[in-house]
Parts: structure tokens; sequence; C-alpha cells
């Protein structure tokens, strides 16, 4: 059975980034290629399915999250101001 295709849940939490995901809406993509175009995909995954994230990858998530949370904010901000 190819790595893409695998349907077993591995016995330790993911961690490598590189780990392919074998069913679902990204089926066949990277953890990392994921994480890139939909993380909170990837939140939820961690949280409604079998699938069990390793506590650096969900750190990173959140820290992402926080980052481009900020940014947004300060985008928003900034409009406010230079409109008000």
């Amino acid at each position: 059975m190819s790595r893409s295709t695998q349907r077993v849940k591995p016995s330790e939490p993911i961690r490598d980034r590189k780990w392919v995901l074998p069913v679902g809406k990204y089926r066949g993509q990277t953890l990392e290629t994921i994480m890139g175009v939909d993380p909170h995909y990837v939140r939820w995954l961690a949280e409604n399915t079998e699938y069990e994230l390793h506590s650096d990858l969900l750190d990173e998530l959140d820290q992402d999250y926080d980052i481009a949370s900020g940014l947004i904010w300060g985008q928003l901000r900034n409009t406010r101001v230079m409109n008000d």
C-alpha cells in the first residue's frame, strides 16, 4: 500500500511535516502543504479526528495564527485611522 493511501492511524503523534493525509478534503497532500493553505483545517483535523498532531506542530499553528491575526488587526486599524 502506498504512503498516500495508507489508512492506519499513526501510533505516535504526527510530527513530520511531510506526512501525507490519507483521507478527506486534502487527501494525498502533505501536512506542510495543508498548513500553508488551510491551517484551520489542520487544527480541525487534530481536534476532530483520530489523527493526533505533536504539540510542536500545534504550537506552530497557534503562532502562525497569532501572527496572521495581528497583521489583519493592524491592517483594519490602519484603514480605520486613514478613513477617520
